[in-house]
C-alpha cells in the first residue's frame, strides 16, 4: 500500500521543486506559464530580492541537473516528451518507470533542495508563505 503511493508522492515533490523556483520570479516579472497557477498563489505577495532569486533559479539548475544523472537515457526521453506533449509536471513522472533505487536518490535529491530552497526566504516571507497556502486549503474544502 505504501509504495503504490510513492510514485505520486515523489511526482508532487518533484513537480514542486522543480516548478517553485522559476514560478517565483515569473509571478514577481508578471510572467506566467501554464499549470503553474498554483504555485503562484502558493507565493503572492513575497517579494525576492535579486539574489534570492538568483539563488532560486541556481538550486532549480543544480536540482535538475542532480536528477538528470538518475535518469537512464530512455527515462529521460520519456520525460522530455512528456513534458513536451503539455503534460502536467506531476503527471510527468508518474510515466517513467523508476526503479526503488532511483526512488530513493530523487527522494533525497528532492529533501535538500527544499531545505536549500526554504533556507533562502525571510522569517517574513515564510510566513507569507504559510498564509498562502492555509488560504488555498480553505479554497480547496469549499
Amino acid at each position: 500500500m505504501k509504495f503504490k503511493l510513492l510514485p505520486q508522492l515523489l511526482a508532487g515533490a518533484m513537480a514542486a521543486t522543480l516548478v517553485t523556483a522559476p514560478s517565483v520570479v515569473q509571478a514577481q516579472l508578471g510572467q506566467s506559464r501554464s499549470g503553474e497557477t498554483q504555485n503562484q498563489a502558493k507565493f503572492a505577495g513575497v517579494e525576492l530580492t535579486e539574489t534570492q532569486r538568483n539563488q532560486l533559479m541556481e538550486i532549480r539548475r543544480n536540482t535538475v541537473s542532480q536528477i538528470e544523472t538518475v535518469l537512464t537515457s530512455e527515462q529521460k526521453r520519456q520525460l522530455r516528451a512528456s513534458r513536451e506533449g503539455g503534460k502536467k509536471q506531476q503527471n510527468v513522472f508518474a510515466d517513467i518507470n523508476l526503479s526503488q533505487t532511483q526512488k530513493s536518490q530523487i527522494q533525497s535529491i528532492m529533501r535538500s533542495s527544499k531545505n536549500r530552497a526554504d533556507a533562502i526566504f525571510t522569517p517574513k516571507q515564510k510566513q507569507q508563505i504559510q498564509r498562502n497556502v492555509k488560504q488555498m486549503k480553505q479554497q480547496r474544502q469549499n
